[in-house]
């Protein structure tokens, strides 16, 4: 049994509201849901209700109308702030459909706003991506679309980087990361096995996390060796191009940090499945 520290403990906790908080002055309320969304697949002191309040408060809201919204924090609304960015959209729809909340996530893809945001829309294959949860047809068609953009990207980004430029600056680390996590998700082996080949040379070795997703097989010891940082390591690349604090944490935080929550439990499934 896996579980996360109720009340503040170093270094993520679960709070009163329900939602994983940091310790940093801000509490990281911002990027909460995300963080809840993969700690209900990780420990077992949250679950499918600790995400679906960001929906509820949302679906239920006045500001809302009929449209469902989804919330950064669940008193996002009561703080007149509407809408969430997309990685969290997916962080959580792919969690609560692995989570087997299927009726739940299917309600949202038919009334979903179509901006996730009142300063964001859903890209081209965000709208494919949400048909392809529960379409093998999609997710074939979603496949076809990412496959060569991934790789066009690809190639950009070798040019950009030629010359001096950092390759981040056509496609941050974080946004491949929450597409090929969200990949855990869609329809059907075929579009999975072809677009994890295409995701995987955007990542560097050292990204362990992105590396299983990518069902690339990762060794106990690497992960017994990994040490936590202060910023989600699968999010920004460790040469000159990163772009977030990756100083350590010390070894006691371990079992209350979310990067080395869900390297332990991508590990496990990855173990399952030899």
């Amino acid at each position: 049994m896996r579980i996360i520290n109720e009340g503040k403990q170093p270094y993520h906790y679960l709070n009163e509201d329900g939602v994983i908080v940091s310790t940093k002055h801000t509490m990281g309320w911002a990027d909460s849901l995300g963080r809840t969304s993969m700690g209900a697949l990780i420990y077992d002191n949250v679950n499918a209700a600790n995400i679906q309040q960001n929906y509820n408060l949302c679906r239920t809201s006045p500001e809302a109308g009929d449209q469902w919204y989804v919330c950064r924090y669940p008193d996002d609304f009561v703080a007149g702030l509407i809408g969430c960015s997309r990685d969290h959209v997916i962080y959580s729809i792919t969690a609560l459909k692995l989570l087997g909340e299927h009726e739940f996530v299917k309600e949202f893809i038919k009334n979903k706003a179509k901006r996730p945001s009142i300063d964001l829309v859903y890209t081209i294959d965000q709208k494919m991506w949400f048909k392809a949860l529960y379409s093998r047809r999609w997710s074939n068609v979603y496949a076809c679309f990412m496959g060569p953009y991934m790789r066009l990207i690809q190639g950009l980004k070798w040019v950009w980087r030629k010359l001096g430029q950092r390759g981040d600056d056509i496609l941050p680390t974080y946004a491949a990361f929450y597409s090929l996590f969200g990949l855990q998700a869609v329809e059907g082996n075929w579009a999975k096995r072809v677009l994890r080949r295409v995701f995987r040379p955007h990542f560097e070795d050292s990204n362990l996390a992105a590396r299983m997703l990518c069902d690339e097989y990762v060794t106990k010891a690497e992960v017994d060796d990994y040490v936590p940082t202060r910023s989600n390591r699968w999010l920004t690349r460790v040469d000159r191009e990163k772009n977030r604090n990756l100083t350590p944490f010390p070894e006691d935080t371990a079992e209350n940090n979310i990067e080395m929550g869900l390297l332990a439990y991508l590990y496990e499934n990855q173990t399952k499945q030899i």
